[in-house]
């Protein structure tokens, strides 16, 4: 599958599968704290973690738990970032060895159907509303759709960095599917980030699937006027 084709720069590793028919050990760290999951809750973490070894495998690191901390985020061996995401019928990792231009990932995977019509004024802005009535009646939902993912990668990349919950009116997003980018316009200030930043994400719609990514480094985070992610 060619979902995440693209959607990263050669020093970040990838995997992906479906979590029903994945063989997926977790560590007893790991059991413990899903232990009282639904059974495809604690299908698709397993499947998750199982991924980001693998991920972490092809890049030289040795096998390790990914426990999951208080607020939820995986916690990833010393000097290594990365992040996971999952629905019931797929599963995608990317993990990466931390440095000075990637201090942080995100990356999101939603099955390609259109959004529930209750949630726009939900999700999006009125930035990102005046934008989607622009577009073709017939792509409006699944265009914020993908605006959907695209905030949930920017929120997974921006976490780790400023430790801070953010809403969905927080960014704006303006996807370009065409292009498989989009950016991410922050509408309030989130330390080290400020309101106005612009920061470029990946998006790819493919087998079925939405997946989106976001890299951010320190650099950009600590910018007083902004940048780009570096997802090349």
């Amino acid at each position: 599958m060619g979902l995440l084709a693209g959607l990263f720069h050669a020093d970040v590793a990838t995997a992906q599968g479906d979590p029903r028919s994945l063989a997926a050990v977790m560590y007893p760290v790991e059991r413990s704290y899903v232990s009282r999951a639904t059974e495809p809750r604690r299908r698709e973490f397993a499947a998750g973690r199982a991924l980001a070894r693998q991920a972490m495998a092809s890049l030289g690191v040795a096998q390790a738990a990914i426990p999951a901390a208080a607020d939820r985020a995986p916690v990833w061996p010393t000097g290594i970032v990365g992040s996971i995401s999952h629905c019931s019928d797929w599963c995608v990792a990317a993990v990466a060895r931390e440095s000075q231009e990637c201090s942080s990932i995100g990356i999101d995977v939603e099955p390609a159907i259109p959004l529930d019509d209750d949630l726009l004024d939900v999700i999006c802005t009125d930035a990102e509303l005046r934008w989607l009535g622009r577009q073709p009646a017939g792509q409006r939902l699944m265009l914020a759709k993908a605006i959907f993912s695209a905030k949930e990668s920017f929120y997974k990349s921006q976490y780790p960095l400023s430790k801070t919950l953010i809403d969905f009116q927080a960014v704006t997003i303006l996807p370009d599917v065409a292009r498989g980018r989009f950016e991410a316009r922050l509408e309030v200030n989130v330390a080290p980030f400020l309101a106005g930043q612009i920061l470029e994400g990946r998006i790819r719609i493919a087998s079925g699937f939405i997946s989106t990514a976001m890299i951010l480094s320190r650099r950009m985070a600590n910018s007083s006027t902004g940048g780009h992610g570096r997802m090349q």
